[in-house]
């Protein structure tokens, strides 16, 4: 029996020994990068342990022999490495096609944040989300228009098309440009008075809409920096443009000066009988 006691000490003496070199090794590796230390070291769970190793040495330095399986979801040792990242290792192809930005749908990107930095610029990995597509993840206050819409009007939304879709009502990323502001993008010909004109009209040129979003207040550009005026220098209309009787009167006065061509535009429907607005010309005179 005291033999067998001073060999149980002696096996508990070499046993710290190797863990005492496992630990020694271990640092030597994170030096020389040559090996992955076996048994693995205190806190190997951390990323700054096993995550670095797999960064340098590659993925398949955890599925070789014994260990975590060519397919990284246990091997022999039972361990999966999904057990505790679900999207690390990547798949083949990660990078390409529709892989990754799917899974950032499901799983959100701050999933990323964990290797590629709370800012995306690379973290622990190196590898920066922008080095591929610049905007996304997008920034925080990425939603308000001094955001997201001062950048679409500089590119006239032509990068927004890679996610949100070519018609902007979702596309791969299913978020609608629309879902926010149902008149931005304009459609096609939006500029023509059969766009915006027709528009107005419907709304009994209500253009509150157009002021407060883009356009600004008083209509000259505001965060599109497009100027209703640059186009029709009368309209929108000064506020005392239809003044009551025995007031001036300066669309009156523009008639006299121009003629009515600048009136036909919005005030006549195709029978030319200036009934076609809200006021109708009809209703004063």
């Amino acid at each position: 029996m005291k033999a067998e006691k001073i060999l149980l000490i002696i096996a508990g003496v070499i046993f710290l020994s190797g863990c005492s070199n496992v630990k020694e090794s271990y640092r030597e590796f994170k030096k020389t990068e040559e090996s992955v230390p076996f048994p693995h070291p205190d806190n190997w769970y951390l990323k700054e342990n096993h995550g670095l190793t797999a960064m340098n040495l590659g993925k398949s330095s955890c599925s070789a022999g014994i260990c975590h399986g060519d397919d990284l979801t246990g091997g022999t040792s039972g361990v999966s490495c999904y057990a505790c990242h679900s999207t690390y290792p990547h798949e083949k192809g990660w990078a390409y096609g529709d892989k990754h930005w799917q899974k950032v749908l499901e799983a959100g990107k701050e999933q990323c944040a964990g290797c590629h930095g709370e800012d995306f610029s690379g973290g622990d990995t190196g590898v920066s989300c922008y080095s591929c597509h610049e905007l996304y993840p997008h920034s925080d206050g990425w939603e308000n228009v001094t955001s997201h819409g001062v950048f679409a009007r500089i590119f006239s939304g032509d990068k927004c098309v890679n996610c949100h879709g070519e018609d902007y009502s979702g596309g791969d990323s299913g978020v609608s440009c629309y879902s926010c502001h149902y008149l931005y993008p304009h459609q096609k010909d939006w500029d023509l008075i059969t766009g915006h004109g027709s528009y107005l009209v419907s709304k009994n040129f209500n253009n509150s809409m157009c002021a407060t979003s883009c356009h600004g207040r008083d209509l000259n550009g505001g965060y599109s920096s497009v100027s209703c005026y640059s186009c029709h220098a009368l309209y929108p209309h000064s506020s005392d443009w239809g003044s009551a009787p025995g007031f001036e009167h300066p669309h009156a006065d523009y008639v006299e000066a121009n003629g009515d061509v600048g009136c036909i535009n919005c005030h006549v429907n195709i029978k030319s009988d200036y009934q076609n607005s809200n006021p109708e010309c009809q209703y004063c005179h």
